[in-house]
């Protein structure tokens, strides 16, 4: 309480020096916030990217069919001068070919590639290097006129290019390097249109493909002030580029550039027209040869469809722009929020302040969204806001303590059990929460893991750990979509409750949806592990319905919010049924009744183990199944078991195991009647 009091003797001193240091922070380390403000700039394009054009491109991968069908990579002249020949004849009006073809990769067997390279005025790709391997003069098909004071300096110095075919070399119309750098989170954001190699600018492999297109001899490269620092008129165009050569990239989703495979190309397999006027960019894509690239819509890219990306984005007319001035706007924006939110809290209290921050940091939102939206500026509304909230943080710290004290306890008492916005719907409500014990209806989940001791001792520690944190992520990802609540878990088995803490009317409903979207999780789950050779089974799932008491038990020193009753017995009970039937899910007849849920199938009365009184249970199914064949005649059979019509059951039973041997119901009641069963309740021992 002292150090409250000496806080409040001199707020303005605390708050100007977490100021100072903010500024200090932005100007001197302007990556600090570097990661934060690209996640901003992501927003804005995932909000809203580039609107699709029909532009005259198209992706030609040679990708694992094309390996497939005509031969491993690298090809030799043969292949791709059948692949140019084909895209001529079909209509495209330039090969550009992202392909790197070092000079390393074999004898030239005749010059018909080049030849057909030549003809079709093709661009070809070269990468550079850090090390010096080849000057770059011979590679120089247009050169660069600087106009400005300054000799331009992009800041990024590279020594030299991966050598190609020198016959390839000289046959192109255009050579241009494939270079991209994405940032440390692995999104590629910034393309460049020119490098530095040997302090000397060469162009960019998109850069080429403009100029060959253009018909241009040279670039012309000026210096400018204002927003963008440099400007590169290829042709009629003139393109904006920051002090390093690059352009901000402005994606559209993936399908704009149609994509194609090469072998479809060289077999003459496309409908008529898909390559018709278009510059067709050629890229490997193949498993282990061509690299991917992840952008900020979060779609991965090949090298190609990268660079289809940026011509698409020149070609439109599209730029985007961060100025120069921007970090300047920022860094003031942040003094001026902070000072008036100092100002607002010396002369209001309560909610005051938090209101003013609060529509201070809305409106700067809208302004970097205006800007990007009508402008096309990137401006970063975020670290204003973080200035001004840091500031107004220590300013506020006493109350702050003292208003979050239960806020934080609720969250950490209940954060390990259920969904977020649950958390944050007792911290809103905490009237709703009562942990004194209580009798409810709810509704449970069990899941369970087949095979899963097997895999234990298959697996080395550390990957089964990887696999089984995984699985149990996902599990508990759709539980709390549903706004369940995780009673335990114990290895890979999963226990979910519904209606409790919080009750919930429909929680039925929602465990029934909720064991669906289990269901489909694990399956694709446990096919993409058995792909990597990973023995993963099938997850069986229980659902029921009933009365419990729930509550907080262990007391004071250990805090354990659980539900006790029969229902969740019933449950398990019905998660370990599934093994007999070979079936994955089991709906107790409460849970299908509570629920609506329709479409399902009747297993029959089941005894459980320690149970006297039989539990109908159901599994679910498509809702196009309940008109099907197999689902009127097993009714019909069924019936028959119920009515006490044993022989005739097994007549119809052996009839539907015959024409569907893949139904597992069917296939259970046929080899129990077969086996001289003759009761309506199904006894499970587990």
């Amino acid at each position: 309480m002292r150090a409250s009091r000496r806080w409040r003797a001199a707020p303005w001193s605390l708050a100007l020096i977490v100021l100072v240091v903010m500024v200090a922070v932005q100007i001197q380390f302007a990556g600090a916030f570097g990661a934060l403000r690209n996640q901003v700039f992501d927003t804005y394009i995932q909000w809203q990217p580039r609107t699709p054009q029909d532009l005259p491109l198209v992706v030609v991968h040679i990708d694992e069919r094309s390996l497939q069908r005509l031969g491993p990579w690298p090809w030799g002249d043969a292949l791709l001068t059948r692949l140019l020949a084909a895209l001529r004849q079909q209509g495209s009006v330039m090969p550009a070919l992202n392909l790197v073809l070092d000079a390393a990769d074999g004898p030239v067997a005749d010059q018909s590639l080049a030849g057909q390279l030549s003809a079709a005025s093709g661009v070809l790709g070269i990468g550079l290097t850090p090390g010096l391997r080849e000057t770059w003069r011979s590679y120089r098909k247009a050169g660069v006129v600087a106009i400005g004071d300054q000799q331009a300096d992009l800041g990024r110095t590279l020594a030299g290019f991966i050598p190609i075919r020198a016959d390839l070399a000289e046959a192109a119309a255009g050579i241009g390097a494939v270079n991209i750098f994405p940032d440390a989170d692995g999104r590629l954001r910034r393309f460049p249109l020119l490098y530095q190699v040997q302090g000397e600018l060469f162009p960019s492999f998109v850069a080429e493909v403009l100029r060959v297109t253009a018909g241009s001899p040279s670039y012309v490269l000026r210096q400018q002030p204002g927003s963008s620092p440099l400007a590169l008129k290829i042709g009629p165009l003139v393109l904006p580029l920051d002090r390093h050569g690059e352009f901000w990239m402005h994606y559209a989703r993936q399908g704009e550039v149609p994509v194609v495979s090469a072998v479809d190309v060289i077999e003459h397999r496309l409908p008529d027209g898909v390559l018709a006027g278009r510059i067709a960019i050629v890229g490997v894509s193949a498993a282990g040869l061509g690299s991917l690239t992840t952008s900020p819509l979060g779609e991965f890219l090949s090298t190609a469809e990268i660079q289809a990306q940026a011509l698409g984005q020149l070609l439109a007319g599209v730029t985007l722009s961060r100025p120069d001035w921007a970090l300047g706007a920022e860094v003031v924006a942040g003094v001026v929020l902070a000072i008036l939110i100092l100002l607002v809290s010396s002369i209001w209290r309560g909610a005051g302040p938090a209101l003013f921050g609060s529509v201070a940091i809305g409106v700067m939102l809208y302004a970097g969204w205006y800007l990007f939206d009508v402008h096309r500026l990137l401006i970063d509304p975020v670290s204003p806001g973080i200035t001004m909230a840091c500031v107004f943080g220590v300013a506020t710290l006493a109350s702050y303590l003292v208003t979050e004290h239960e806020r934080r306890w609720i969250e950490t008492a209940f954060s390990r059990y259920v969904s977020a916005n649950l958390v944050q719907h007792l911290v809103r409500h905490p009237e709703a929460l009562s942990l004194a014990g209580e009798r409810r209806d709810c509704s449970f989940v069990f899941t369970d893991l087949e095979g899963f001791t097997p895999l234990v001792e298959q697996c080395e520690p550390e990957q089964l750990v990887t696999l089984l944190n995984t699985y149990i992520e996902g599990m508990v990802a759709v539980v709390f979509e549903h706004q369940g609540t995780v009673d335990r878990i114990v290895g890979d088995a999963v226990a979910v409750m519904f209606s409790a803490p919080v009750e919930q009317p429909d929680h039925a409903a929602r465990a029934v949806a909720c064991a669906l979207d289990l269901d489909a999780f694990a399956q694709r789950f446990a096919h993409r592990m058995q792909a990597d050779g990973l023995p993963v089974g099938i997850t069986r799932i229980g659902v029921h319905s009933g009365s419990v008491v729930v509550g907080n038990f262990g007391g004071d020193n250990y805090f354990d919010y659980r539900a006790f009753g029969d229902p969740i017995n019933t449950a398990a009970r019905l998660e370990s049924a599934n093994r007999f039937f070979g079936t994955r899910i089991c709906l107790s007849g409460e849970a299908v009744a509570r629920s609506g849920y329709a479409p399902v199938r009747p297993i029959g009365k089941l005894l459980l183990k320690g149970k006297s009184q039989a539990v109908r249970a159901f599994v679910p199914v498509a809702a196009a199944d309940t008109t099907s064949e197999l689902h009127d005649a097993y009714l019909e059979a069924l019936a028959l078991l119920e009515r006490g019509a044993y022989d005739q059951a097994q007549q119809a039973f052996a009839r539907l195991a015959a024409r569907y041997p893949d139904d597992p119901l069917s296939r259970f009641h046929h080899h129990r009647l077969a086996a001289g069963i003759r009761e309506q309740e199904i006894r499970l021992s587990r």
